[in-house]
């Protein structure tokens, strides 16, 4: 009965013009393949959703027609069916019935009134079709209005009065899905998920159908009416008034390069003022939809960069602003004061998506669920003088790492509380030393900008040159354009040292001592001891301040401290009963090598470095243990050496064709096996930037950064990595990526709404996902962090420094590729492993 059901789902379809043969027969596949691979039933009409093949108002009125269709089928098999004679009456005795009592008054005469036929259900539904899908649409919305009014007025609503609630004080905001039914909350996010994919279709018809005006400006009003209670309905409104403002120009592929540019121009130029009105109003978001109307057949005119810079100013103030107010939130739900954490959301929607605060809010409300269920789980607040402690150790990672604004931050910060300013009082020496070092890169600041519009070579400290065009600097950071390259970031900090030193002396101050010590701060800061005695010494000369001479002086011989790459994997200390272990582990290793198993004896050697660095064998035999190293790794060189620029070698001990891809980033090269990716999370708002700083591989922003390579089956990914926030940890990498949102997620000390804590989450397009395992994480920032994951079967599994943390079992996803992660936070990775075997069909595409 079931399949017959679909069958007719699929029959209506195609007889109203909502799917083609083709795409029902695609969707009956898919729904087969399903039920042969044991993964559950799923309804074609699901399917076909999911396919984006029909929307939910017309899968609903689709199952309402096939239910007239089953009841009329009904009716007349059960009219067809012979009547059974009845049974005979038993005698019973007459009653006796009484009289109709006789009228008074005759009634007057009426005209005799024929009721209308009656119609079957499955013509009022093909009517509701005939009358298109508008009339229908704006019903729904008139009910789920309605709902959301009668539920605001008796009180309903999702949120949860907090403990120091006074009264029942008013919320500003108010989720408009707040107190809607389950199934109305599916209908209202169903509807902006169509919405939205309409906005994106019209958006891309539009860039290349300029010249359609009436039907560009036509179709933005239709969505605006249909969804007016979507984002994308804004979105479409100011699409419409964009093109309806546009003068009638000559089509760009006739044009010349002067018509081409002044089109260009009048066109930047109408965006800019409708931007300018937002963003006025802080509605970033929304600032950003209007510049992305700029056509990309304008990408060869002055204004294209121009454009491509307003965004990512637009999308670094909208993460700063999101980064503090989460911040905030989380602050304000440690302490449970729930009430002023939902204020936050109102601050949030006013810059930021709408979706992105139903998401945020959806998370807060689950996870103030969870605390007032299990109050006795809620971990104890720390002190004080702890937290000052933590923030201490994490303004001092930052000063030894050169973030100087950071820093500097966090320290004037401390420096409010007079307590343990008073206890510190080196603190006021190191504020001196970062206001120094940020003065020498405001200089280098003004001099580059006075190449702005210009190509200039910048050189890169151990990473060569690059040529490119400068079109400004923010935060210390050169936004820069090349040709083949597009847009790209390079930190200040990632110049040379003669560089920045040639670029700060034309903009400093003229105080020659002052000059002298901001100088000789800022070289000592890059670890150039004798460069900044140097610059100390002439500071001195020119009557500086003797204490601050000193003091600097003093600076000379300080290191970091010990605790700054706390947290390696494996590295032990120097210990004599290392020394018997490494001994057993080096004979092992050495006695593999002798036999021919290099891949075994490879293992072994690289276990001994990570383990025990500093025992007595690897010390002495250090020489010989890098050469069997170098021959092990020449043996088993796989032919797939010339696919990937990291190294590559087989590990048949592992299984027929298993390989292991490594990559230390000592080079830009091995970025080539590496691309950002977007994978639709709803917390897509800004851009990313992952490139190599000091041989490791920095990233932050929304985008992932996917590697190349597909493995098929069981994978293992090792790294190294910590975090350079202050504030949340974020160390995030994934398996099984198909690159589009679906994969495996791994993290350490992931920090969203309420506490960090370590997770493995399977990831969906446009959504939170759902987390299959997780616990309290007490991962710190600036912490290097050994982390493995393994795929074996269904078994997924994540260590950190060689601890079992969390393991799980599922088994939807078995291939894709490899990604890491940054969202939220600044992380380094390093020293990153992929074992696995690669996908037949990819080495066939890729392995030529």
């Amino acid at each position: 009965m079931a399949i017959d059901s679909e069958s007719l789902l699929g029959k209506i379809a195609i007889t109203h013009n909502f799917m083609t043969p083709k795409q029902v027969n695609e969707c009956l596949d898919i729904q087969t393949r399903i039920r042969t691979y044991g993964l559950g039933e799923k309804k074609i009409g699901e399917i076909a959703l999911e396919r984006g093949f029909l929307t939910s108002q017309q899968l609903q009125l689709l199952l309402n027609i096939q239910r007239a269709v089953q009841e009329e089928r009904r009716k007349q098999e059960q009219a067809a069916r012979p009547t059974p004679a009845p049974a005979p009456a038993l005698p019973r005795r007459r009653a006796r019935t009484p009289a109709p009592p006789v009228p008074l008054l005759k009634p007057p005469p009426h005209r005799v009134q024929h009721a209308p036929a009656a119609r079957s259900k499955i013509e009022v539904y093909a009517d509701q079709i005939k009358m298109g899908r508008v009339t229908t649409i704006v019903g729904l919305g008139i009910a789920a209005i309605v709902v959301v009014v009668i539920l605001a007025k008796a009180g309903g609503g999702n949120s949860r009065p907090s403990n120091n609630d006074q009264g029942g004080g008013h919320i500003p905001f108010i989720d408009p899905n707040a107190g809607m039914a389950a199934e109305q909350q599916r209908i209202a996010l169903q509807r902006a998920q169509d919405a939205e994919k309409l906005y994106r279709e019209l958006k891309e018809w539009a860039a290349k159908n300029r010249g359609k005006k009436e039907d560009i400006i036509r179709r933005c009003n239709r969505i605006a009416t249909d969804y007016a209670e979507t984002e994308a309905a804004v979105k479409a409104s100011l699409l419409g008034d964009f093109y309806a403002d546009l003068p009638d120009l000559p089509a760009a592929g006739g044009a010349t390069d002067q018509q081409k540019a002044t089109q260009a121009s009048q066109i930047y130029m109408k965006l800019s003022m409708q931007a300018l009105r937002l963003r006025s109003r802080e509605q970033w978001a929304k600032a950003i939809e209007v510049y992305e109307q700029f056509p990309d057949t304008y990408e060869d005119t002055p204004f294209y960069p121009k454009v491509q810079n307003e965004i990512k100013k637009l999308r670094q103030q909208i993460a700063k602003k999101y980064a503090a107010d989460l911040h905030t939130i989380n602050r304000l739900i440690g302490a449970r004061r729930y009430d002023e954490a939902r204020k936050y959301l109102a601050k949030i929607e006013n810059y930021a998506s709408h979706e992105l605060v139903i998401a945020v809010q959806r998370e807060l409300d689950a996870y103030i669920a969870q605390v007032e269920k299990a109050p006795g789980h809620v971990p104890a607040a720390k002190s004080e003088d702890v937290l000052l402690a933590e923030r201490h150790r994490v303004a001092e990672s930052m000063f030894w790492r050169n973030m100087y604004s950071d820093s500097l931050k966090v320290f004037l910060e401390l420096a409010e509380n007079t307590g343990f300013a008073a206890s510190h009082p080196e603190m006021r020496g190191r504020i001196k030393d970062l206001e120094r070092c940020i003065s020498v890169l405001d200089a280098v600041t003004k001099s580059i900008l006075k190449s702005k519009g210009r190509k200039r070579t910048l050189y890169l400290e151990n990473r060569g040159s690059v040529y490119a065009e400068i079109f400004d600097v923010q935060d210390h950071i050169i936004l820069a354009y090349e040709k083949g390259r597009g847009d790209f970031e390079i930190p200040l900090n990632d110049l040379t040292t003669n560089s920045l030193l040639l670029y700060a002396k034309k903009n400093l101050p003229s105080k020659p001592a002052e000059t002298e010590l901001a100088l000789g701060a800022f070289v000592l800061s890059r670890g150039l001891v004798k460069e900044a005695e140097k610059y100390i010494y002439r500071a001195a000369k020119k009557d500086a301040p003797n204490d601050e001479v000193a003091r600097l002086l003093e600076r000379l011989e300080e290191k970091p401290p010990a605790t700054l790459d706390e947290g390696l994997a494996g590295i032990a200390k120097s210990d004599p009963k290392d020394s018997p272990n490494a001994a057993r582990l080096f004979g092992k290793a050495e006695a593999l090598f002798g036999k021919g198993k290099f891949a075994e004896a490879l293992a072994l050697y690289k276990e001994l470095l990570k383990k025990f660095p500093t025992s007595a064998i690897v010390t002495q035999k250090k020489d010989a243990i890098a050469g069997n190293i170098a021959s092990c790794e020449e043996n088993l060189s796989s032919p797939l050496a010339r696919v990937f620029s990291g190294k590559v070698i087989e590990r048949n001990d592992l299984g027929k064709g298993v390989v292991e891809v490594s990559y230390s980033f000592e080079s830009d090269k091995q970025l080539a096996d590496w691309k950002e990716y977007n994978w639709y999370s709803i917390f897509d708002m800004h851009d990313s930037n992952w490139h190599i700083v000091n041989g490791e591989l920095s990233g932050n922003g929304s985008r992932g950064f996917l590697w190349k390579g597909e493995i098929d089956g069981d994978v293992k990914v090792e790294f190294d990595a910590y975090s350079t926030s202050a504030e949340r940890q974020n160390i995030q990498a994934t398996i099984c990526d198909n690159g589009e949102g679906w994969n495996y997620l791994f993290a350490v000390g992931l920090t969203e709404l309420g506490n960090a804590k370590d997770i493995i989450r399977r990831n969906e397009k446009f959504s939170f996902g759902k987390e299959i395992a997780k616990r309290p994480s007490d991962a710190k920032s600036f912490t290097t962090y050994h982390v493995r994951i393994v795929k074996k079967g269904s078994n997924l599994t994540l260590y950190v420094d060689d601890k079992l943390v969390l393991k799980a079992k599922h088994k939807l996803y078995k291939k894709g590729h490899v990604g890491l992660f940054a969202i939220g936070s600044t992380v380094r990775f390093d020293n990153v492993t992929i074992t696995g075997r690669l996908d037949k069909a990819w080495l066939r595409k890729h392995a030529k």
